[in-house]
């Protein structure tokens, strides 16, 4: 089902012209047209739900298999048929997707010996192939070139024209590969459990030095991309946010200077220093990046969401709340947000209490038609806390964090003591790493509220000296992930001070 899944996702009707595919059956509603359209409408997620609708329930029976067979082929037939005249396909999406299909056809004409057709065709993708730097596929064209040049058209000069041109691009591709391989030996390092990030430097430093020469010989998209990756993971596996900065503009650059838009290119390195200049505080710098990066970007992709949450994060880094709250309107009203993962919808969930506290402290002024606030259900929030899984668990900080927050705001000091407790003991639990040193200081902090009875001066002077660790190890140089602060601890404990009264309050735990 999964396969069928994938097919059905990239494909639609209003695409597809003229084909014996999905969506051009003259005849009364199929079976096969039936099964792709619940499969489109998330109507079956999985072959029981598929055969208890269209068969007889036996996702065994060869009925079933066959009606899923027949869709799965129709669906891949139709993947050649895709309309590339979206307006989200750039030139060389489009490129990409044209020389690999006329390539498939290159392919077929030379088992059916039509040789002479073949080679037309292989020279005019070899000219796209060339324009858009495809190496893989430059290497394929010119070898079967070099082949038929040489073998049966004996024609010596464009031989050695295409022998000569290969042995460049095999060079280049194979340049293309080491760096590939680096870069996907970095990333199974940081996908390690506990990552640790000294060898991730270490080893970036060591790979990029195996590619560098490459690099400074040749000009490949392929080749750029991931070395320039792997020349920021030096810089980012140890949180210099200002030296990963450098690196990122020096990849956009250079990838700006290319003859086509290389949008992923620079979606992922616009991405990473929106993330440096977040963490650095540096607003203008990073509104510039978010802004650049949503001008390539197609509107209510995973990507845009992405790129609007660290755009948020920014906003709120820099206290440019009202910014902040524009940006979560933007996201919260979008019609694709519903589409989107589960880690997408929750992380702006937590934002929209970050958000509507802000409200309530006046530091964000809602728009007048605004409905959402008033009508937000603290008390469901303070009960509900999302049961993340360990690699997101982080998330639950932010959670018992604000709704702390929200009940010292209200005076809410009984509750507030019991939510207190709770995270005192996921602070032990959790809590215990580097990486969360920023977070457990801030902890420490909120659990003095109680102890000192709710008295703010009491609080000011017995928390100092965990607000003094806090600056000695500032946002920029944590080594913490950069959501877990939506806003950063010091702005945050500003506002929870001044939540308090220079009042004692006491409360018995039998009287709770």
């Amino acid at each position: 089902m999964r396969v069928l899944q994938e097919l059905v996702a990239i494909i639609t009707k209003n695409k597809v012209k003229q084909i014996e595919v999905i969506g051009n059956e003259n005849t009364q509603k199929s079976k096969i047209t039936e099964f792709y359209e619940l499969v489109a409408d998330s109507k079956v997620t999985n072959d029981e739900e598929a055969a208890e609708l269209l068969t007889n329930g036996d996702t065994n029976s060869s009925t079933y298999r066959n009606l899923k067979n027949t869709l799965k082929n129709r669906l891949i037939n139709t993947v050649f048929f895709i309309d590339l005249k979206q307006p989200y396909y750039n030139d060389q999406q489009k490129a990409y997707f044209n020389c690999w299909k006329e390539w498939a056809a290159v392919k077929i004409l030379m088992v059916k010996s039509a040789k002479f057709a073949a080679v037309q065709l292989s020279k005019k993708i070899l000219r796209q192939a060339i324009k858009y730097e495809f190496t893989e596929l430059i290497v394929e064209i010119l070898r079967f070139l070099r082949i038929h040049h040489s073998t049966f058209e004996n024609n010596e000069r464009l031989f050695k024209q295409y022998n000569q041109q290969l042995n460049r691009y095999a060079q280049m591709y194979l340049a293309e590969m080491k760096a590939e391989e680096s870069y996907c030996k970095i990333m199974t390092l940081y996908k390690r459990k506990n990552p640790q990030k000294e060898t991730i430097h270490k080893e970036a430093r060591a790979f990029y030095k195996e590619i560098e020469s490459s690099l400074a010989a040749f000009d490949s998209y392929k080749l750029h991309l991931y070395g320039r990756m792997i020349y920021m993971a030096i810089f980012m596996s140890v949180n210099d946010y200002e030296k990963t900065a450098e690196a990122c503009d020096e990849a956009i650059t250079f990838f700006e200077k290319k003859k086509y838009i290389s949008a992923l290119a620079l979606q992922t390195f616009l991405h990473q220093k929106l993330v440096c200049h977040t963490q650095l505080k540096q607003y203008n710098r990073g509104k510039d990046a978010a802004e650049r990066s949503l001008a390539i970007l197609e509107e209510g992709k995973f990507n845009w969401f992405k790129n609007l949450e660290l755009y948020f994060m920014l906003s709120m880094h820099t206290k440019k709340y009202q910014k902040s709250y524009e940006v979560f309107s933007t996201v919260i009203n979008h019609k694709m947000l519903a589409f989107q993962p589960a880690s997408i919808s929750e992380i702006w969930k937590i934002y929209e209490a970050y958000v509507h506290y802000l409200i309530i402290l006046n530091k964000v002024v809602p728009a007048e038609d605004e409905t959402r606030f008033t009508k937000f259900k603290l008390g469901r929030f303070l009960n509900e806390v999302p049961s993340f899984s360990k690699e997101k668990r982080r998330r639950n900080i932010p959670i018992l964090i604000i709704q702390t927050l929200f009940l010292i705001l209200q005076k809410r000091y009984n509750e507030a003591i019991d939510r207190i407790e709770a995270i005192e003991k996921y602070c032990y639990r959790y809590l215990r790493k580097d990486d969360s040193f920023r977070s457990n200081c801030f902890i420490k902090c909120l659990l003095l509220i109680p102890s000192c009875s709710f008295h703010k001066a009491a609080v000011t002077r017995k928390a100092k000296k965990y607000l003094v660790q806090l600056q000695q190890v500032p946002l920029e140089v944590a080594n913490q992930p950069h959501e877990v602060e939506i806003i950063p601890y010091e702005d945050l404990w500003e506002m929870a001070l001044n939540s308090l009264e220079n009042e004692f309050y006491s409360a018995s735990r039998s009287g709770r």
